[in-house]
C-alpha cells in the first residue's frame, strides 16, 4: 500500500470515481427545478448539472484527507495556474455589464478549482487514476449506446434545438459537446486497454469504434477535423501497438464514416462543408470578427465576464452573424477570452498551456506514467482544438478533471524517479564491495 493511503480512503475513491463519470450526464439538471434551462443563452454553456453539485456533498468524505495533506506540507498542486485564474476571473466578474450571469460562471469556475485540487490532492497511485478513466469511459460507452438508440428510433432523451438537423445529442443539450466526450473517451479507452485481461481485449477494440461511430451521429464537423489531429498525433507520441492503433484507426474511420454517410444525410450535408470554408465557418466568422474588434478596444481586461453577448447585441451589433439576436456566442474559446479578459486572460491561456506541457513531458518521461500521461495529453490537446470551433474551455469540467489526473501522474513520476536515483547513490554495503572487488566493471554505479 502507498505510503499515504489510509484505511477508509476508498469511500473517496469512488467518491472522485463517481464525479467524473457523471460528467456526461448534463441532463440530470432537468430534475432539479433551479437547475433547468432553455438551450439559448449562457446557461447552455455553463455545465451546472445535479451530477456535480450532488457529488459535491460526498466530496465531504474526501475533504479531511484533503486538508491533512496540505497541513503536512504538500504544495497545492498547479497554484500558478490557480491564482492567475482566480485573479483574471475576479477582475472579468467585476467589469461584466451582466453580473448575474457572471456569478454563475464565477461559482462554475470555483467549483472546477476545488474539485481539480481534491482530485490532484487526494489521488497518490497510478492505479486509482486507471480506475476513474475506466469509470468515465463506461460512462460514456453508456452515452454512446444513447446517442445510437436514438438513431435507430428517432427518439431523443432530450431534444434540443439542433434535433429537426438530423443531429442527436445523448445526454448533452449540444451534440457538439456529446461528440467531444466520445472522442476523448475514444482516445483514453486506446491508452487504457494494455491493463486489461486477454478475455477484454476484443472490448478494448470494439470500445473505441462504438464511441467513434456514435461521435459520427451527433455531426459535429469540428470533432472529425480533432479525431484527425488526434490520430496524427498518436502516431508521433504513442509508442508500441498504440502506434499502430493509430495506423488501424484510419481504414476503421474511413468505413465508419462511408456509413455514416449511407444512413445519415444529416452527415453527408456536413461532410460537404469541408470543401467550402465560408460554409464551413458559417456564423463563426462574423462573430470571430466582433470579438477581435472587442479586444482590439478593450485590450487589457476585456469587456468582462459573460460581456460578449451583451456588446453583440449592444455596441457590436454591426458584426451579427445572419442568426442575429439568436447567436450571440463565439464558438472560439480563443476569441472569447480575448474579447472578455483582453490580455489578463490570454495571459491566463499561456500560464495554464506552459504547466500542462511541463505536468505533460514530465509524466511521459517515466515507464509507470507514461501511457495514461500520453492518453489525457492528447485528450486535452482534443479539448482545447474542438474549443475553437464550439467554444467551451474555460467551462468544462473535464478539462479541468483531466489536468488534475494529470498533475497526479507527474507528482508520482517525480517521487519514483528520485526514489530510483536515491536507490542507485546509495552506499554499497561490504557485499557489494567485495563483488566491484573481486570482478571489475561487475557493479557501475549509475
Amino acid at each position: 500500500m502507498h505510503p499515504l493511503r489510509t484505511q477508509g480512503n476508498s469511500l473517496g475513491d469512488a467518491a472522485i470515481a463517481l464525479y467524473v463519470a457523471l460528467l456526461p450526464w448534463e441532463i440530470t439538471r432537468k430534475f432539479i427545478p433551479i437547475l433547468r434551462s432553455s438551450y439559448a443563452g449562457a446557461d447552455s454553456i455553463s455545465l451546472l448539472d445535479g451530477a456535480r453539485l450532488v457529488i459535491a456533498v460526498i466530496f465531504i468524505f474526501v475533504l479531511p484527507v484533503v486538508l491533512v495533506r496540505l497541513a503536512s506540507g504538500r504544495t497545492v498542486p498547479g497554484m500558478p495556474v490557480i491564482g492567475t485564474g482566480v485573479v483574471v476571473m475576479s477582475v472579468g466578474f467585476v467589469n461584466s455589464p451582466d453580473k448575474g450571469t457572471a456569478a454563475a460562471e464565477l461559482f462554475r469556475f470555483g467549483f472546477n478549482l476545488a474539485a481539480m485540487v481534491i482530485i490532484a490532492t487526494f489521488l497518490v497511485e497510478v492505479g486509482q487514476v486507471r480506475r476513474i478513466i475506466r469509470w468515465f469511459c463506461w460512462s460514456v460507452d453508456l452515452a454512446a449506446v444513447i446517442v445510437i438508440v436514438e438513431f435507430l428510433t428517432g427518439k431523443y432523451l432530450w431534444v434540443s434545438a439542433l434535433a429537426p438537423s438530423g443531429r442527436f445529442n445523448g445526454p448533452f443539450v449540444d451534440p457538439n459537446t456529446t461528440a467531444r466526450y466520445l472522442l476523448v473517451a475514444a482516445v483514453l479507452s486506446v491508452f487504457c486497454s494494455a491493463e486489461m485481461r486477454n478475455w477484454t481485449r476484443v472490448w478494448a477494440v470494439a470500445e473505441p469504434l462504438l464511441l467513434l461511430a456514435a461521435m459520427f451521429l451527433t455531426g459535429s464537423r469540428s470533432s472529425l477535423a480533432v479525431t484527425a489531429l488526434v490520430v496524427l498525433l498518436m502516431l508521433v507520441m504513442a509508442d508500441g501497438h498504440r502506434r499502430l492503433a493509430a495506423i488501424a484507426a484510419v481504414p476503421a474511420i474511413a468505413v465508419l464514416m462511408i456509413g455514416a454517410l449511407a444512413v445519415m444525410p444529416a452527415f453527408a450535408a456536413r461532410l460537404a462543408s469541408f470543401t467550402n470554408p465560408l460554409a464551413l465557418l458559417g456564423a463563426r466568422t462574423a462573430l470571430v470578427t466582433a470579438g477581435w474588434h472587442m479586444f482590439l478596444d478593450h485590450p487589457v481586461i476585456g469587456v468582462g465576464t459573460a460581456g460578449f453577448p451583451v456588446q453583440l447585441l449592444g455596441r457590436y451589433s454591426q458584426y451579427q452573424s445572419y442568426y442575429g439576436a439568436e447567436l450571440t456566442l463565439s464558438h472560439t474559446s480563443v476569441i472569447t477570452t480575448a474579447a472578455e479578459l483582453g490580455m489578463l486572460g490570454l495571459t491566463w491561456y499561456l500560464i495554464l498551456g506552459a504547466r500542462l506541457y511541463k505536468s505533460s513531458r514530465r509524466s511521459m518521461s517515466f515507464r509507470s506514467t507514461r501511457t495514461l500521461a500520453t492518453g489525457i495529453t492528447l485528450s486535452l490537446i482534443a479539448i482545447f482544438a474542438q474549443s475553437q470551433s464550439e467554444g467551451r474551455f474555460w467551462e468544462e469540467p473535464l478539462m479541468w478533471a483531466l489536468f488534475a489526473l494529470l498533475l497526479v501522474l507527474e507528482r508520482i513520476a517525480s517521487v519514483e524517479k528520485a526514489a530510483s536515483s536515491n536507490a542507485s547513490a546509495a552506499p554499497l554495503d561490504h557485499g557489494e564491495q567485495s563483488l566491484s572487488l573481486a570482478v571489475p566493471g561487475a557493479l557501475i554505479p549509475a
